[in-house]
């Protein structure tokens, strides 16, 4: 019965199945009735079992009891096993035609007419095999919550990162287990929009609900989007800990794997109580900081020919050579690209050699926020546009210590910085271990994804966020900049 229902929720019919549909703690009995006033169908699958149950001598009379002559409803019964000759066997049913389902190969030969007496429309359970291309946006199942669409044919590139978030998820397989998988990175990379396109993409793998979560508004809007998406009512006068604990028994009992979206997952929450608890619910979590001990996904800026792509995805068309330019210039973010491709299309007039010439003189962050103010459209994923606002967020959520050390890299060349040359910039001792205050400080700079570690441990950071720090020292009247100089020539000096 329940592959049955898993298939019928697959192929667009809307099911009542008392144990997937009756809410814990809810009035089965009223629940029951409300199903039965509702439903077009009646399906009953027969068997001893059946004729002996007093749950399902319930069913069949209500099915009945309002519609003696049948209709407004159907019965559909589906014969499991025979049952016919029983003393207790519904007499309205030994005349009426079944539909053989005793075993799976009868199962499989008759579920094609039923389905279509149901009003469904059969398909496969969908498997994408070719991984040189993104997946065709899915059917969203039943019960969901997704406020933001996918861009279809305008998402471009991240193939391999999109296959991999979903290998990460089923493990390579369709086995349905609890799993979570962290998209961590900087502002404006596009972790939003990629959550977006896998929901939508591989929403067909989700039978069980696909319910898209603001994590950075609380446990409380959780539970209130997922419990609204799935139609669970819970007990509000509870605890949260108790309505979690119901929420998370009635998705691991929906027919096949469910899908929660935790987005913009806060840099000073503890995940551990937005996890569902066992069964067959994936959590994909998006989120700057890169602290959260779970199976990571990295979503790396966007490559060369990516970036040219989306610039020419607009209205306007630009040669391969001044485009790719452009991507270098915002070090291929794909935030900026987006904001840059429709100032473009604004700015018909405008070229890119003549836009990267005022990049050059008024600075990389003056320009951005321009781009934002003259943006004619909402992002998909209704995120903030303003790049320059992105990034002081987390500079906000930096330590001082943290702030300093971008604010001399800003200073620098954008490239690996040298640590001896950060600590003589700092002023700061050559600590070890826990006392180390220049590692410290660098290890909550890479949480928040505002800078990476070479494989020797010196920092680098995207070139618009070292723009971002230069931009504040301006703002701030907080230059390092002849620190830095006197750092490097006393450097210059020891090393001739």
């Amino acid at each position: 019965m329940k592959e049955l229902y898993r298939r019928l929720t697959r192929d667009g019919v809307s099911c009542f199945y008392a144990p997937e549909s009756i809410g814990w703690g809810a009035n089965w009995v009223r629940a029951l009735e409300r199903a039965v006033d509702q439903c077009e169908f009646i399906v009953l699958v027969l068997s001893p079992d059946f004729c002996n149950s007093k749950w399902a001598e319930v069913e069949r009379t209500s099915s009945i009891a309002n519609d003696p002559a049948g209709l407004e409803r159907k019965v559909l019964p589906l014969m499991l096993r025979d049952c016919v000759g029983l003393p207790d066997f519904p007499r309205f049913l030994r005349y009426v035609q079944t539909i053989d389902v005793s075993t799976g190969e009868k199962f499989e030969e008759s579920y094609p007419r039923i389905c279509r007496e149901l009003g469904g429309t059969q398909r496969e359970d969908a498997v994408p095999t070719d991984r040189t291309k993104l997946p065709p946006v899915g059917r969203l199942p039943e019960r969901h919550r997704m406020p933001y669409r996918s861009l279809g044919d305008k998402f471009i590139g991240r193939v391999k990162v999109l296959w991999k978030l979903r290998d990460s998820l089923f493990r390579g397989d369709s086995t349905v287990v609890s799993r979570e998988v962290v998209v961590a990175g900087t502002g404006g990379l596009g972790k939003t929009q990629l959550a977006i396109e896998y929901a939508h993409r591989f929403a067909p793998a989700y039978q069980g609900g696909v319910y898209w979560v603001d994590a950075d508004r609380g446990l409380s809007t959780l539970i209130a989007q997922v419990g609204g998406a799935a139609g669970i009512e819970l007990d509000q006068k509870s605890e949260e800990a108790r309505q979690l604990e119901q929420l998370w028994r009635v998705l691991n009992r929906q027919p096949g794997a469910a899908l929660l979206v935790l987005d913009n997952f806060p840099e000073d929450e503890e995940l551990a109580p937005y996890l569902p608890v066992g069964g067959c619910v994936h959590t994909l979590i998006t989120t700057r900081r890169k602290d959260l001990n779970y199976t990571a996904v990295r979503l790396d800026v966007m490559r060369r020919e990516e970036g040219v792509r989306l610039l020419n995805s607009g209205a306007r068309q630009f040669g391969e050579q001044e485009a790719a330019q452009l991507v270098e210039c915002v070090g291929g973010l794909p935030l900026a690209l987006e904001l840059a491709r429709g100032y473009l299309n604004y700015r018909r007039m405008l070229t890119i050699g003549e836009l990267l010439e005022d990049v050059r003189a008024a600075g990389e962050m003056e320009l951005l926020s321009e781009f934002a103010a003259e943006y004619r459209d909402h992002l998909p994923s209704r995120h903030q546009t303003d790049v320059v606002r992105t990034f002081q967020l987390s500079w906000d959520a930096a330590p001082e210590a943290g702030r300093a050390v971008l604010r001399a890299m800003g200073e620098l060349a954008p490239a690996p910085v040298p640590r001896p040359l950060l600590r003589k910039v700092l002023d700061l001792p050559a600590g070890t271990g826990m006392r180390d205050e220049l590692a410290r400080a660098l290890d909550e700079l890479v949480r928040l994804s505002l800078v990476e570690l070479d494989k020797d441990k010196n920092p680098v950071a995207h070139r618009l966020i070292l723009g971002f720090a230069r931009h504040r020292n301006a703002v701030d009247g907080a230059s390092p900049f002849e620190r830095c100089v006197a750092a490097i020539l006393e450097g210059m000096e020891r090393a001739s």
